[in-house]
């Protein structure tokens, strides 16, 4: 009978399987390490990509909110994280006087941010006085109570019901401005800051528009003269005559490259708003 010997059979040594497991846990280690780079490389760029969309918005929301401001009338209050105003929401023109407190206005040649509210808006009316003197001339401030849509000459129009009788009777085809009074602000919730919204003239709480933000410093307004002067953090609102925005963001967590530690990232945006009529 035929007999094999066990010494004869080839096979590994436990030193041998032991090396090709510490070099098969080298190589897993590696492969994992790789991974969680990958990963957080892209969670990483996820987030900052966010957090810069957020920055491109403010830099296209700020200029368009605050540019249509007059110079010395439509700046309500002023602080380096606040700023009230009157922002502007259509121009439209008026096709009739029906009564002493009501306005007509033509639909076709009305444009604006959005329709008239008689809950948010109030009304710029342009008074028309000596047509030879210019220094007469004047914007009266009403308060709309109803809006209603109506006919001028067979053309679609809008019926503006006024809060108090008119004080001087503006001309057919004269101009007006509506706005409601706003505050942009950096506010903080949840220990993160946002660039916060409200209208004033409809009593409604702040409202994020964007963020996170810097809690601390997420959005800084610095109030400039006519010469480009720092006006301060007390700024005299006569004397405005434009504003820089410095907004902050951040990551909404923290993200690491893989090769540092986690951590909140920051971007910044600025911009420069000239005042209307203000140089």
């Amino acid at each position: 009978m035929m007999r094999i010997s066990l010494r004869s059979r080839s096979g590994f040594s436990l030193i041998e399987v032991l090396i090709v497991i510490v070099i098969l846990g080298i190589i897993g280690g590696a492969l994992m390490r790789s991974m969680l780079t990958m990963q957080r490389g892209t969670e990483r760029q996820t987030q900052q990509a966010d957090m810069q969309s957020d920055l491109r918005a403010s830099a296209g929301l700020l200029p368009a909110e605050l540019r249509e401001l007059a110079a010395g009338i439509d700046i309500l209050a002023a602080t380096p994280d606040s700023v009230a105003y009157r922002a502007m929401r259509n121009t439209a023109f008026i096709c009739g006087v029906p009564a002493a407190n009501l306005v007509s206005v033509l639909d076709a040649t009305s444009y604006g941010y959005r329709e008239i509210n008689e809950d948010r808006d109030f009304v710029f009316i342009y008074v028309e006085g000596d047509q030879a003197d210019v220094a007469d001339d004047q914007w009266d401030t009403y308060d709309v109570t109803d809006v209603a849509p109506t006919t001028c000459g067979g053309e679609a129009a809008t019926l503006l019901t006024l809060g108090i009788n008119l004080v001087a009777a503006p001309e057919i085809g004269a101009p007006i401005r509506t706005f409601e009074t706003m505050t942009l602000k950096l506010y903080t919730a949840d220990g993160r800051g946002w660039l916060g919204a409200r209208s004033m003239s409809a009593g409604e709480a702040i409202q994020p528009v964007l963020g996170p933000l810097d809690a601390g410093a997420g959005v800084q307004f610095v109030y400039r003269d006519a010469a480009g002067t720092d006006l301060g953090a007390a700024p005299v609102l006569a004397d405005i005559r434009g504003i820089d925005v410095v907004v902050v963001g951040e990551t909404d967590n923290a993200v690491s490259t893989g090769y540092d530690s986690r951590s909140i990232r920051q971007d910044s945006v600025s911009v420069r708003v000239r005042l209307r009529n203000g140089y």
